[in-house]
């Protein structure tokens, strides 16, 4: 008696259904775009994004023009955080690489007013030397 799936069958059917996964995962990453942003994309991309944050808190026009202005001055402090860079993702990579976070180097890189709350979060979250129960 000869089994009802021969070996080449099963072989065959293996094989096209992992071609298949293949090629629908090719297929399914391939429509993603590659490379920096336009000007164009990050406005429209920020425009969906105030829309649905306007859509899911139920803002108002005025609460709805702050948050235009806060993501304006956002984008402004991104930009000048970025500015005298060559290679932001390398500089932030060489403050935390080492066996402690390079604070000396980090607190140029902040706005006076972040430098100050870094400070402040550091020594809250700073576990104290002596204290156990």
């Amino acid at each position: 008696m000869t089994p009802w799936f021969k070996p080449w069958m099963k072989r065959s059917l293996i094989g096209l259904a992992g071609a298949s996964l293949l090629l629908g995962g090719i297929a399914a990453c391939s429509h993603h775009p590659r490379g920096p942003m336009t000007e164009a994309d990050i406005a429209q991309w920020r425009e969906k994004a105030i829309d649905k944050a306007e859509r899911e808190l139920s803002l108002d026009a005025t609460q709805k023009a702050k948050l235009v202005v806060l993501a304006d001055a956002l984008k402004a402090q991104r930009a000048a955080l970025l500015a005298g860079t060559e290679s932001p993702r390398a500089e932030l990579q060489s403050l935390v690489a080492g066996p402690a976070f390079d604070r000396a180097r980090a607190h140029p890189a902040c706005s006076e007013p972040w430098a100050e709350r870094i400070d402040r979060a550091l020594r809250v979250t700073r576990p104290t030397r002596g204290t156990g129960s």
